[in-house]
């Protein structure tokens, strides 16, 4: 099965939106580095999902990412309470992921199969008024998404 980013994105979204706001594509607090899916649980735990779609992309990751996943240690405020790579199977192994803290999701067919539980990285939860500005991500994408199909009489 061929998948794209975007597929991957849906498959998390089926899997925990009756649980959780789910956010694709999204800069979150004052991280520099887009999540592919931010979730948010209604106790205020974040998880981020990195999609990867190719060995040499998951390989990549620590090359051009190292600063990112040095703030998962040293700034709680940055960086989700939770951290999981998804990806097609066969594309990461379990052993290549160099923090054992991190989580391991396989789209296997048309599921998504948890190979290794991400383990918690800190306790800091999501302050109310973050929900608002998530909030505000989801609507501009939406209109913004909404835009691309709407029909404009001309001007």
């Amino acid at each position: 099965m061929e998948y794209t980013e975007a597929k991957i994105q849906k498959h998390i979204f089926c899997e925990f939106s009756a649980s959780s706001l789910i956010v694709p594509n999204c800069y979150f607090r004052s991280s520099r580095y887009e999540m592919d899916v931010f979730r948010v649980t209604p106790a205020g735990l974040s998880y981020e999902y990195e999609i990867k779609l190719t060995t040499a992309d998951f390989n990549n990751e620590l090359k051009h990412k190292k600063m990112k996943h040095r703030y998962m240690d040293v700034a709680p405020y940055m960086s989700p309470n939770y951290y999981s790579f998804v990806c097609p199977e066969d594309v990461i192994k379990i052993e290549d992921i160099w923090d054992d803290r991190y989580g391991l999701y396989v789209m296997n067919g048309y599921y998504l199969r948890c190979i290794r539980k991400p383990k918690k990285l800190h306790d800091t939860r999501i302050e109310q008024k973050y929900y608002w500005k998530l909030a505000k991500k989801l609507m501009f994408k939406y209109f913004n998404h909404a835009d691309k199909f709407c029909v404009r009489s001309p001007e």
